[in-house]
């Protein structure tokens, strides 16, 4: 034909169009059915996609699927999720009906919601009970959708396990309930008011504390129950909560009966319309808070107005309260000894040994001495004397342990007026025995002086009788001797008990002091030296001259024998002197004024503390017999005395003696 296309074409040619026409329509058959072959195989594998996308997505959803036939109701095909739900296995799954998955109490239930899925419509049923393969139900949201899958009607139920959804929900409601029931048996008030104050619902137990019944006081506000005086403040803090969210505080409120009450109200914004409060009667509290806080001041104006020290300590024994008191007696102000040991900051170190032992015991329990010391102790003072305290101690329980309460009394004046009470008490005993032994010494005194008046008398006479070269002249002339040292004797002693006369007149005291030294001078042996300070300005006294002179002669004599064997020194001293009555504590009739005081000392050896009492008791003496009668300190203290003075003695052992008489 190609050779001959022209020869062909003439030949053929009435046959060759209808060829051609019938070439071209096979043509675009042919073409048409490979591009329907390309379209059918792309469409293949597209679906083939999707429903590989849908299976993998049916594999691994969450929720439970299943797919239903609505005239049998049983299951076409299912997904894990829901095999994990019930417990079941794919293959027991597709041998199950609708009713098979739910409890039989609930099939009338499910039948129904069954039935609205066949309207077509998307339905859901909620907290619908399923049940597992072990009997055990579980709780489901259930959303059925109508399909159609290759032309047929079909159902797929969505299940989403809501268990611990209907688990917190009846929770939810059963605490509602509890709550409700609670706020209406709630012994104290609860109510709800709008943004502006007024009552929206209240419990009994509200009426019950305001008096009103239920439908007046949901016609009234807070306004009308808050007492006029406190109408301001709580109207305050109501906006507060209002604005803020909450507030507490108490209230005075005024009750139906015009009673006014305490009451602590509590309150918080619940919503924006709405204010949930809680009110409770504290009247009683508040009553005893007021007498408390009474009591309390009562307590502190009786404490830091007490003249006593009052001290407390907590169970470290560290200061907690410090009275007015205790800064007088202690010296040290409250700030300085708050939080610090009490015991080592006033008590002496003797007594740290005892506190250590016995106070930790105290501390723990309560009970048993804290100190192991008499009731009357020695205390420290800031400025580091000690002052006698009376120390009493009471233990009082805290939450945190044992604390201490001490009250300690300032007793040093009274001490020191029992030891002056002591002495003057001594000292009047020794004058009364002193005046008795003078009475005594006296009457003696007066019937040995008639006695030896006779022997002089005789004596005398004997002598002039006989003649003067007779041998018994010089025995009579002892006996005279003697009779006259036994009438000086007596002299002594009635001049001790102050029952002779003497005749005073206005003297130079600082003269006969002078004359007695050189008198005592060339007696004393040179070993002892003589050392004087005469104050030759010495007011006049008035006095008798003898005694003077027997006063110093007396002391000397004493000076002169504790220094015999050893020698030292004899100091005289004359000088003016004025004292007070606090110098003059502890002597008997003796006031405060302007005196004359004479002094003699020695370098001595002291006199034992054990015998100083007994020095001028009469006939009282340590020296060896025929050295001393014992009545010479007793005559000078009965001459000084009888001159309105007194005589004093300092002595030290191994450091000498001095003795002023200050009349």
């Amino acid at each position: 034909l190609i050779n001959q296309p022209v020869s062909f074409f003439q030949q053929h040619r009435i046959l060759l169009i209808p060829g051609l026409i019938v070439a071209v329509l096979l043509i675009t058959i042919i073409f048409i059915l490979a591009f329907s072959v390309s379209r059918i195989r792309k469409t293949r594998n597209e679906l083939a996609r999707s429903e590989e996308k849908y299976r993998g997505l049916f594999a691994t959803i969450l929720d439970g699927l299943i797919l239903v036939d609505p005239e049998s109701r049983a299951f076409i095909e299912v997904n894990p999720a829901i095999c994990r739900m019930t417990g079941y296995t794919t293959e027991e799954m597709s041998s199950l009906r609708v009713e098979d998955m739910h409890p039989e109490e609930s099939f009338p239930h499910v039948l129904a919601q069954f039935e609205k899925q066949m309207s077509g419509a998307i339905t859901l049923a909620p907290d619908l009970p399923v049940k597992r393969k072990d009997g055990e139900v579980f709780y489901a949201d259930v959303h059925a959708i109508p399909l159609q899958i290759y032309g047929r009607p079909m159902f797929l139920g969505v299940f989403r396990d809501v268990t611990e959804r209907k688990m917190a929900e009846d929770l939810l409601r059963e605490s509602e309930q509890r709550h409700r029931e609670y706020i209406l048996n709630a012994p104290y008030g609860v109510f709800v008011t709008d943004e502006h104050g007024y009552y929206q619902q209240v419990n009994p137990a509200a009426c019950h504390l305001t008096g009103y019944s239920e439908s007046e006081l949901l016609a009234m506000s807070i306004a009308d129950i808050l007492a006029e005086e406190a109408l301001e403040n709580g109207l305050r803090l109501f906006q507060k909560v209002v604005q803020a969210g909450k507030s507490q505080g108490a209230h005075c409120c005024r009750t139906k009966s015009g009673e006014r009450r305490w009451w602590m109200i509590t309150a918080c914004k619940v919503s924006d319309a709405r204010i949930l409060g809680f009110c409770e009667d504290i009247t009683e509290r508040k009553q005893f808070e007021a007498a408390l806080l009474e009591s309390e001041a009562r307590i502190r104006a009786i404490t830091e107005s007490a003249n006593d020290a009052i001290v407390m300590t907590d169970q470290r024994g560290l200061v907690s309260y410090w009275n007015p008191a205790a800064e007088r007696i202690f010296g040290y102000k409250a700030e300085e000894v708050l939080g610090i040991d009490l015991h080592h900051l006033i008590t002496p170190k003797r007594y740290h040994d005892a506190i250590n032992a016995d106070f930790p015991k105290f501390q723990q329990t309560g009970e048993g001495a804290a100190l192991n010391v008499p009731l009357e102790m020695e205390a420290r003072h800031k400025n580091g004397h000690e002052i006698s305290v009376e120390l009493s101690l009471s233990a009082l329980h805290h939450h945190d342990g044992w604390h201490t309460v001490g009250i300690a009394r300032n007793i040093t004046e009274r001490k020191q007026a029992e030891e002056e009470r002591k002495q003057l008490q001594a000292q009047l005993v020794q004058a009364q025995k002193m005046e008795a032994i003078g009475t005594l010494a006296g009457g003696i005194a007066h019937d040995f002086n008639n006695i030896l008046g006779a022997i002089l008398g005789y004596t005398e006479i004997a002598i002039d009788s006989i003649a003067p070269d007779s041998i018994a002249i010089n025995y009579l002339d002892k006996v005279m001797e003697a009779s006259r040292r036994a009438a000086g004797l007596v002299k002594q002693i009635l001049a001790f008990s102050r029952q002779t006369d003497t005749e005073r007149v206005v003297l130079q005291p600082a003269l006969i002091v002078k004359e007695v030294i050189k008198l005592l001078r060339p007696s004393l042996p040179s070993t002892i030296t003589i050392r004087r300070q005469i104050d030759t300005a010495v007011k006049p006294i008035l006095a008798d001259p003898t005694q003077l002179h027997q006063i110093l002669m007396n002391l000397c004599t004493n000076a002169y024998h504790a220094m015999e064997q050893t020698g030292g020194i004899l100091e005289i001293t004359l000088k003016d002197c004025e004292r007070s009555l606090q110098e003059l504590p502890h002597q008997l009739q003796v006031h405060p004024g302007e005196f004359v005081q004479l002094s003699v000392g020695d370098s001595g050896p002291g006199i034992a503390p054990e015998i100083r009492d007994k020095i001028f008791e009469p006939y009282f003496t340590t020296k060896e017999v025929g050295k001393g009668t014992g009545m010479g300190l007793a005559i000078v203290h009965g001459i000084v005395t009888g001159y309105g003075g007194f005589v004093t003695c300092e002595s030290e052992r191994g450091r000498g003696t001095v003795f002023h008489q200050t009349s």
